[in-house]
């Protein structure tokens, strides 16, 4: 009987995931709604038992192993195992490993090497290996507490540039990007949207501004955001002590704008990370089998 392993990327914009065979190749896929590990939530914790059951409807075979990288999860794999537990009620007879999503990440992009992985999407975070071969991170702190730089972030820091404008009877350039998102631009409008939309909606304006051009406004927000970000990995490189080790971009903020920004500031050249996560959790449940 051939075997199968299911890979789960899971974050605070979208979760995807894949299943591949014994040798790695990918035989079906699917994406779903977000995801976190914050199962001191009801509300998370019925999200992830939603998903294991989706995705066992979708699929025709048990699968052997699941590694899944899910936002929210703990650094330590081993205060994971409440995650794990919901998987396991829907997929008794799989082996089930759970880490936090940038972990995947930094298995994905270090293969056969080490560095620093730095993540921004909804937030930000840092991740390396230690001496010991565990996986450590830096920033990450939620968006209560940190995650500048990152997608809410800049989605945040918009808003409030055009609150200003308002309040000074002016007409922002960083309108654009909230087109289709709001009824009007005005506070009452912008205050609903920011109280009833979840974090991965809001984080969605920092792409539009990205790309706007011509706007000094979205050009000191990103200059702010680069600049944060480039702080993230001058701490983490102080907390690794991997001062000259590759550096790999990961994230919807991973664009060739930011990442200019960042390199000019850092003097030096990132990679942007491009693998699919969710195969390459899936290959990480084939080798570890």
């Amino acid at each position: 009987m051939s075997r199968c392993f299911l890979g789960i990327d899971g974050g605070a914009s979208a979760t995807k995931w894949s299943l591949v065979d014994d040798s790695g190749n990918q035989i079906v896929s699917g994406k779903s709604d977000p995801i976190d590990g914050h199962i001191f939530d009801p509300n998370s914790k019925a999200r992830l038992h939603e998903l294991a059951r989706e995705i066992k409807d979708k699929i025709s075979e048990t699968p052997t192993a699941i590694y899944a990288g899910i936002a929210g999860a703990a650094e330590n794999r081993v205060a994971n195992t409440g995650i794990a537990s919901i998987f396991k009620d829907v997929f008794p007879e799989s082996r089930i490993e759970v880490e936090i999503d940038v972990a995947l990440g930094y298995r994905a992009a270090f293969i056969n090497r080490s560095g620093i992985y730095i993540y921004a999407g909804t937030g930000s975070i840092a991740v390396y290996l230690d001496k010991a071969g565990e996986i450590k991170t830096v920033g990450g702190w939620g968006h209560l507490l940190g995650d500048e730089g990152a997608g809410y972030w800049i989605g945040i820091r918009s808003l409030q540039e055009i609150l200003l404008s308002i309040e000074r009877g002016e007409k922002s350039d960083l309108e654009t990007p909230l087109k289709g998102r709001v009824a009007m631009v005005d506070f009452e409008s912008i205050k609903a949207f920011v109280y009833s939309q979840p974090r991965g909606a809001i984080a969605a304006i920092a792409h539009d501004v990205i790309n706007l051009s011509q706007s000094k406004s979205a050009e000191k927000i990103l200059d702010e955001a680069s600049q944060y970000l480039v702080d993230l990995i001058k701490r983490t490189e102080l907390a690794s002590g991997l001062s000259d080790a590759p550096i790999v971009f990961g994230g919807g903020i991973a664009q060739p704008a930011m990442l200019e920004r960042i390199e000019r500031k850092l003097d030096c050249k990132l990679e942007i990370g491009t693998a699919d996560l969710s195969i390459a959790a899936a290959r990480l449940a084939l080798a570890t089998s």
